[in-house]
């Protein structure tokens, strides 16, 4: 059975039982190899399935965490194997992949995998261009620089031997490079008994499960403000909603939509999944979980090999709420058909259907006559720009939009800047459609499509701004004149969307409003905190979705600031 363990520097540590070392233990006191800070996940998945019909298993764990985490040495000892960089696998960029193989003095081997190779934050996307300074330590690439490699060289050489690292020193970052999968932030961490190397007859590899969870037990791990402390009683994990704070986030996109989950439902008998990769499946799903009373869980949509398409922590997450039933919102191209048969065997799902179509206008087609089966009555429809050539405008007001939608149970429709695709214009086609709803200026969407629409006898009113961030503010309002309130405003970054892809529903179950604010600049997106300061009689509370690499702690700071 899988466990998976919590980590937040803000409440107590979160184990799923008391650690035992396995009766073949090996003579290891290792440093927790990862900063143990919010949203941070630990996974005891060693020995999963991996692979067509379990051809192979994990043989290691996984820790769930940002982009940019720091990671430790688990133990003292020289880098045999550098991964990336100016060693083996990368002489240019961009580089596939990054890691470490450290043979420990303890006699033990360590293995440090999926470290970043991208650019911090991603702003084009997973780029591969991180570079050795984004993907190992300050120390390690200095070493780099003036060695040429962080392996070993030649007996005599000018320039020292080996590389060393000390236990609990900063050796790099996590990401996702090589097989990882775009996005999907963690350390996979490896424990081989006696010093070998990847190529090597099957090294003795054995669960460091006990290990690392024994380090966190113990207060051997690092903290963003020191050591971490010993915590002799670890509480369960929680069953139920959590309380929502400054911030609710995971390790990465998938882990995130588990947290906003938790923020709202105690229980579901259904449950929708959407991919984590891209966004119009995810923000479509908002108001057709609204009307199945679901909230919306991602998953990854593709299976490597080191990972199943259903992330374990999402099974675990099914698990909690009871639910028997899944909706799969997005064709086998996007989520695999193994993930049916996961969804039954690790979720305990008995119930799966799935909504897909040829392109992402007919997928908001058929959500979209779900969501209005299932709300009889004059249907009032946002309709939302679906995609842009500049890949970061194609879904900011799709987004925002995602809160008002669930809310009201009412379809996101999608459409091309300057045309209305005919799967749109199919559905407003019936005859219970009322006034249609456009997110977004015309530089987003042209009048000539509100024409097209205006001449099939519709009435239209858009809810726009002169940028993504006022049209937020449009649309939050819109929420709030139909019984929306601010006591708690959400805010979401209006510079990326993985993290905030299942906030909207979570947004709408709470009864609360969705803003997208400028993550990275504290005086950015001045019409938000124009905004707050106007309402700071009402608004109680201001929560960042996404981790501190996504909002930063100056940026919700600032915000919570503009709202008192």
């Amino acid at each position: 059975m899988r466990r998976s363990v919590v980590l937040s520097v803000l409440v107590a540590m979160v184990l799923s039982a008391a650690v035992a070392l396995p009766a073949t233990a090996l003579e290891a006191e290792i440093w927790y190899p990862v900063q143990v800070t919010d949203g941070v996940t630990l996974h005891d998945n060693y020995g999963d399935c991996r692979g067509s019909g379990c051809s192979r298993t994990h043989r290691g764990v996984d820790i769930m965490a940002p982009q940019m985490t720091p990671v430790y040495a688990a133990s003292g000892g020289y880098i045999r194997r550098a991964y990336g960089g100016a060693d083996t696998s990368c002489t240019t960029e961009p580089c596939s992949s990054y890691g470490l193989l450290v043979y420990g003095d303890d006699g033990n081997t360590y293995f440090y995998l999926h470290l970043n190779n991208d650019t911090p934050e991603r702003p084009d996307g997973c780029d591969r261009l991180g570079g050795p300074a984004n993907a190992f330590s300050a120390a390690l690439v200095e070493a780099l620089e003036e060695r040429g490699t962080l392996e070993p060289l030649p007996t005599g050489s000018s320039t020292g031997d080996v590389v060393r690292v000390e236990t609990g020193d900063h050796i790099g970052y996590v990401g996702s490079s090589g097989n990882a999968g775009c996005g999907n932030d963690h350390l996979h961490f490896e424990m081989w008994e006696g010093h070998a190397q990847l190529g090597a007859d099957d090294p003795a590899k054995v669960d460091p499960y006990p290990y690392v969870a024994e380090a966190l037990e113990e207060g051997r791990y690092w903290t963003p403000t020191g050591r971490g402390t010993a915590s002799a009683s670890p509480t369960p994990p929680p069953s139920a909603t959590v309380e929502v704070g400054d911030r609710v986030s995971g390790g990465n996109r998938v882990l995130t939509s588990v947290s906003l989950a938790r923020a709202a439902f105690t229980s579901a008998s259904t449950v929708v999944v959407a991919p984590a990769e891209g966004y119009p499946e995810a923000l479509l799903s908002a108001p057709l979980a609204a009307t199945l009373d679901a909230p919306v869980l991602l998953t990854w949509s593709t299976q490597l090999p080191d990972r199943d398409v259903l992330d374990p922590a999402v099974a675990d997450e099914i698990q909690r709420l009871g639910a028997t039933d899944a909706v799969i919102v997005g064709g086998t191209d996007t989520l695999g058909p193994e993930l049916e048969g996961q969804l039954r065997q690790h979720a305990g799902i008995t119930s799966v259907r799935r909504i897909a179509g040829e392109d992402r206008y007919e997928i908001a087609r058929v959500v979209a006559e779900e969501v209005a089966a299932g709300n009889p009555g004059t249907i009032s429809p946002i309709v939302a720009l679906g995609e842009h050539a500049n890949p970061s405008r194609g879904w900011p007001d799709a987004l925002a939009a995602s809160a008002v939608a669930a809310a009201q149970r009412i379809p996101i429709l999608l459409t091309k800047g300057d045309e209305l695709p005919l799967a749109t214009r199919r559905f407003l086609a019936r005859t219970d459609i009322g006034e249609v709803r456009i997110a977004g200026g015309e530089g987003a969407i042209s009048a000539s499509v509100e024409d097209t629409i205006t001449a099939m006898g519709r009435s239209t009113r858009r809810l726009a701004g002169a940028d993504r961030f006022e049209t937020s503010l449009a649309l939050a309002e819109e929420a709030l004149r139909h019984g929306a309130d601010d006591h708690r405003v959400w805010a979401a970054t209006g510079h990326n969307y993985p993290d905030a892809l299942a906030a909207g529903r979570t947004v709408a179950a709470r009864g609360e409003v969705l803003v997208l604010v400028d993550g990275r600049d504290p005086a950015g997106a001045a019409a938000v905190h124009a905004w707050l300061r106007r309402r700071a009689a009402t608004v109680g509370h201001v929560t960042a979705v996404g981790g501190a690499g996504v909002v930063t702690d100056a940026v919700l700071a600032q915000l919570t600031a503009s709202a008192r």
